[in-house]
């Protein structure tokens, strides 16, 4: 067997339908062959690998709030989850199997025909789909984590309509690597980034969540469009952004400082631009807004803005003119704190970009940034 597949208790090789049985040494035979012979096999089961992928998540919903779980009234945001691998068979969504060379051939070749891949090829990877479905288990149909990636809401139907728990809550149609998700009912009015960039296969072409491998550290940011928009943007806090530009390897999400120390934050917005790109753009003149954790809520337009943070007034605390904002900690107690700043719609051009989609605007939900301020050492006299 291969890594990570066994027998089945049902397990049985046939040829040309015919049951055959081994020997003693694990050994099939077919004797005197004269014609072409189909050999099958049956029942075999994939051995559960274990394997998880931590992966940070945030859902936001219009330009202002971070999405609420009613089954566990979680707020979608800062969720560090972690992501198992399970066969997606048990959703009967194979067809989507994981494959390395989907969209490009083993040798950097563009596919004429993207290809799915095999129970092998997928094994013991973990995709956008699988987070998808975790997060749908968990936090729409309220499973158990436990419970979550076990095909046990493929097998529920609630309201006995014929169609699973599962089906009616996500589905995926279209061709492998080139998936339609309809989630939560929401179809096309859903788009997400993988650490703040359109998801690409390769230069100028998109992939869809069967076909993304997530990696420890990932951050799949979703966004639920409200109003009139065909896209979503994203946005971000970059730490001390030397380059006057974003770099994906540069500093941002969260920081850890000494009370008193001073940090500068740079707030980008990113957007899709021609043939899948991502554009990232500073956004200037904002207003933020702070909260202790533990305090937040989903609506970021309740989080503190009245009382200034750090040495910074109220009316002090928004980026300037180049996106930027420097916070002096001096003053602020040791603690963890979310620094926040709403979304907003950014007006598309109407007309046909060189991929041939026609933008209408990009909605964006709210950002925020982790600062955890810890207390200041104390001076200590040297004789």
């Amino acid at each position: 067997f291969v890594e990570g597949f066994e027998a089945g208790e049902d397990f049985v090789v046939k040829v040309n339908g015919s049951i055959v049985k081994a020997d003693e040494n694990g050994v099939y035979t077919i004797d005197a062959v004269t014609e072409q012979q189909t050999i099958t096999v049956e029942d075999v089961d994939v051995v559960p690998s274990g394997n998880t992928v931590a992966v940070d998540v945030d859902i936001t919903k219009g330009e202002n709030l971070f999405l609420v779980s009613e089954e566990t009234e979680a707020i979608m945001m800062d969720k560090t989850l972690e992501i198992p691998y399970f066969d997606i068979e048990l959703y009967d969504l194979e067809k989507y199997y994981y494959n390395p060379y989907c969209y490009l051939d083993e040798n950097g070749n563009v596919r004429g025909q993207q290809k799915a891949g095999t129970r092998e090829s997928a094994y013991d990877v973990v995709t956008s789909m699988h987070a998808f479905i975790y997060v749908t288990e968990v936090y729409y149909l309220g499973y158990d984590p436990e419970d979550a990636g076990k095909g046990l809401s493929h097998q529920e139907d609630t309201d006995k309509d014929g169609i699973s728990d599962f089906d009616e809550a996500v589905s995926w149609t279209q061709n492998v690597g080139s998936t339609f998700m309809d989630l939560w009912g929401l179809g096309s009015n859903l788009n997400y980034h993988i650490n703040y960039e359109y998801p690409i296969a390769y230069p100028e072409w998109g992939s869809t969540s069967d076909q993304q491998a997530l990696e420890d550290g990932d951050r799949l940011s979703i966004h639920m469009i409200t109003g009139s928009a065909s896209g979503s943007g994203f946005g971000l806090f970059v730490v001390n952004d030397t380059n006057d530009s974003y770099d994906r390897t540069e500093q941002k999400d969260s920081a850890v400082v000494k009370q008193g120390e001073i940090i500068t934050l740079t707030h980008y917005l990113g957007t899709q631009g021609d043939n899948y790109t991502t554009n990232f753009v500073k956004v200037p003149d904002k207003a933020l807004a702070w909260v202790k954790e533990g305090d937040e809520t989903e609506d970021i337009r309740d989080w503190n803005t009245e009382d200034g943070f750090g040495t910074l007034t109220a009316e002090e605390f928004m980026t300037d003119e180049h996106g930027v904002i420097t916070i002096n900690t001096a003053g602020v107690e040791p603690g963890v704190y979310y620094i926040g700043a709403a979304g907003g719609f950014e007006e598309g051009s109407g007309v046909a970009g060189s991929d041939g989609f026609v933008s209408s605007g990009a909605e964006s939900g709210p950002a925020y940034f982790k600062l955890t301020v810890e207390e200041a050492e104390a001076d200590v006299d040297v004789l």
